[in-house]
């Protein structure tokens, strides 16, 4: 039973390929029919492999929207994660000690911890406020915007009544960029909660969703990261509403289609998720590349090479 997922992930894998592959075939035979040469020649024959793998890539993103359509046609997905356990039964889940982090680094300070307040605002409109703690990590370098985000953390706990339970920390050494600052909370506070909410600077997260990822951490000990799907809001250049409008039109589509293929093995994508902190410490600790110049030095996409640690500890991440 807790691996059974996997064959149906398997199976849904297959029939992705099945049609990617498919579709791709047809697309690069009508390429060639309508080619002088008919793929005759190398130049002919490396147009074909570049369309081939683009063609795919398309192809990919087109049959993962199909299958999101056809889940929610269907009510959503039976095998989901979401789908274990009943409302009642995640009320009846008690909680457990959880850090919420809002790592930033030369964030516009009132703006930034304006989101962290809506953010606390609305756990303790769920009651469940006891269990959390939050921790401001600063990786700023400039004083004058360190001494702001002091001035405004400590204005933040008194307006909120938050003493004892929202901190600020401000790294001296700036090491391995945003993983790194993580790091260092783990370090020093990782023993203090048993999971940890990953914020960017810009998120927002509702109180109702954060509990309710908690809870269903609770009922599932072998799910190791829960990522959600997060939306664009309040974009003002016209750029940033182009995007707002496809990611509301779309992407729900893409994500539940995308979670349905991917299931247990899904990625993180390094904010607005909840990890299991103590297989997080244990097991994803990032290495710093052996290479030259670009190819050595630390991970810059460390989200997702902390999803294969955790996944390669036996840990599930659910998108």
């Amino acid at each position: 039973m807790k691996h059974r997922w996997r064959m149906v992930a398997n199976f849904r894998r297959a029939v992705l390929m099945l049609f990617v592959f498919g579709q791709t075939g047809v697309a690069c035979y009508f390429l060639l029919w309508v080619l002088p040469y008919h793929g005759g020649t190398l130049l002919e024959l490396g147009m074909l492999v570049l369309f081939a793998i683009l063609y795919a890539w398309i192809a990919i993103g087109f049959w993962t929207a199909v299958f999101g359509f056809v889940i929610r046609l269907m009510g959503g997905d039976r095998h989901s994660i979401l789908k274990r356990h009943t409302d009642a039964e995640l009320l009846d889940t008690h909680l457990a000690k959880t850090a919420v982090l809002l790592p930033i680094y030369h964030e516009p300070v009132h703006w930034t911890l304006s989101g962290l307040k809506a953010v606390y605002r609305d756990i303790e409109r769920t009651g469940q406020i006891d269990h959390f703690e939050f921790y401001i990590l600063s990786d700023s370098r400039d004083p004058d915007v360190w001494l702001e985000e002091q001035v405004a953390w400590n204005k933040l706990a008194k307006e909120l009544g938050g003493e004892g339970r929202i901190f600020y920390r401000r790294r001296p050494v700036n090491l391995n960029y945003k993983s790194g600052n993580v790091a260092d909370f783990l370090r020093r506070w990782g023993k203090r909660c048993k999971y940890m909410v990953v914020l960017d600077a810009d998120s927002l997260m509702t109180g109702s969703t954060i509990v309710r990822m908690v809870r269903l951490m609770q009922r599932e000990p072998n799910v190791g990261i829960l990522q959600t799907n997060p939306n664009i809001i309040n974009g003002q250049s016209l750029f940033a509403r182009i995007q707002q409008f496809a990611n509301r039109f779309y992407s729900t589509l893409f994500a539940n289609g995308l979670a349905a293929i991917q299931m247990g093995d899904a990625a993180f994508w390094g904010h607005n998720a909840i990890l299991r902190i103590e297989p997080f410490m244990k097991y994803c600790g990032l290495r710093k590349l052996p290479g030259i110049g670009i190819f050595g030095g630390p991970i810059m996409s460390h989200d997702f090479v902390e999803a294969a640690y955790m996944g390669r500890a036996g840990y599930e991440i659910w998108l």
